[in-house]
């Protein structure tokens, strides 16, 4: 939890990799913590197994997320699965 509290606390590319998760991790918070989205989504997120939230927060960094604007974008565009 250092990294997520002092960003560059470790080395360069230690903190390159955390830093990832960092953004992920800001904007579940923002976003899912904070009822930004529709409660259906939240409500599907949060019933996750841990492998498949793990899974899902792997899925956001995949698609590049940066800053939580573009978690926003992310969390419009991500369906439900049925």
């Amino acid at each position: 939890m250092v990294n997520v509290s002092y960003p560059g606390y470790f080395g360069e590319s230690t903190t390159k990799l955390f830093g990832l998760g960092y953004t992920v991790a800001c904007s579940y918070i923002k976003h899912i913590d904070g009822y930004r989205i529709s409660g259906t989504k939240i409500a599907a997120i949060k019933a996750m197994t841990p492998y498949r939230f793990a899974a899902f927060l792997g899925e956001m960094v995949d698609a590049g997320i940066t800053c939580t604007g573009e978690a926003e974008t992310f969390f419009a565009n991500w369906e439900v699965a049925a």
